[in-house]
């Protein structure tokens, strides 16, 4: 993933799976677990729980999904050199984001626990996807099945940035789970604290 840093290196992918019975627990979750918080190493874990477990209630899987989470997170940390990772787990049962973009981040952390993963263009196809959005007819590529990747935003320095897309849901009756990481910004929540507001 360090890869990232080289010159021109706008997208690094990690091709991954996760373990057979956790992905297939969280196929089966009724209810996934949402939060957008701000932490650093210390309160990580307590934190992370603090999404996962209330949806899921706790247990041996719950433990495995944190363990997960925290793990890309610290990845996270230690590639930007933060103190803090602003952390969004997200449910998707929309096409809120299926406009070709980019990011307006340096750096952003992205897998998909559940539902097919984030769609991108080469680079020399970035501007006519843009400007053809869903008329756009070149190559389209997409994450593999919980596969992480680590691209480059427009604050980037040197480099556009990846244009992607969340793919098209439809009338599917299953939510993605989203896991998203980036560095804090004056748009992240307060610091974790484990003190309910």
């Amino acid at each position: 993933m360090k890869g990232i840093h080289q010159i021109g290196v706008a997208l690094a992918l990690w091709e991954r799976s996760l373990p057979a019975d956790l992905a297939r627990w969280v196929e089966g979750l009724a209810q996934l677990p949402e939060g957008h918080l701000l932490a650093g190493h210390p309160e990580l874990r307590a934190a992370v729980a603090s999404i996962v477990e209330p949806a899921t209630r706790a247990g041996p899987m719950a433990d495995r999904l944190v363990d997960d989470v925290c793990g890309l997170a610290r990845l996270f940390l230690d590639l930007t050199d933060a103190e803090q990772v602003d952390l969004r787990l997200e449910a998707v049962d929309d096409d809120a984001c299926a406009a070709f973009h980019r990011d307006c981040v340096g750096l952003r952390l992205i897998t998909t626990y559940r539902g097919p993963g984030t769609e991108w263009v080469a680079p020399g196809d970035a501007e006519y996807a843009l400007r053809a959005q869903g008329d756009y007819a070149g190559a389209v590529h997409a994450f593999p099945e919980h596969s992480v990747g680590v691209f480059r935003g427009c604050k980037a320095q040197g480099i556009e940035g990846l244009v992607h897309r969340s793919p098209r849901i439809g009338d599917s009756v299953q939510s993605r789970l989203l896991l998203c990481l980036n560095t804090p910004t004056a748009n992240s929540p307060p610091c974790w604290t484990g003190v309910a507001d």
